[in-house]
């Protein structure tokens, strides 16, 4: 019984160590098979976990929310309107 209870103790202290976090925050202007090529390629060159935000799917975004709540590593940026929604993100380094 002893050890169920440190086993369920273990578990719920790691729980939050599993926070919806990714480590590139994608952030395209439109979605193009240029872009797509763009990141072919450097999906190709290194692993990791993506969330892919396409600027037209939406009448308003909020990025610096998203970028704060959800806490990528960086924001990769494909476009210039891209580029321009993710300058007004400050914690989290952008890539154009």
């Amino acid at each position: 019984m002893r050890r169920l209870g440190l086993l369920i103790a273990a578990l719920w202290l790691l729980i939050p160590a599993t926070a919806w976090s990714y480590d590139l925050l994608i952030v395209q202007s439109q979605r193009s098979p240029a872009y797509d090529d763009v990141l072919r390629g450097l999906r190709s060159v290194a692993r990791f976990s993506e969330r892919i935000i396409v600027l037209t799917d939406y009448n308003e975004i909020d990025l610096v929310r998203i970028a704060r709540e959800e806490s990528p590593v960086a924001i990769v940026t494909l476009g210039d309107n891209a580029l321009a929604a993710a300058r007004k993100v400050r914690q989290t380094p952008v890539i154009a």
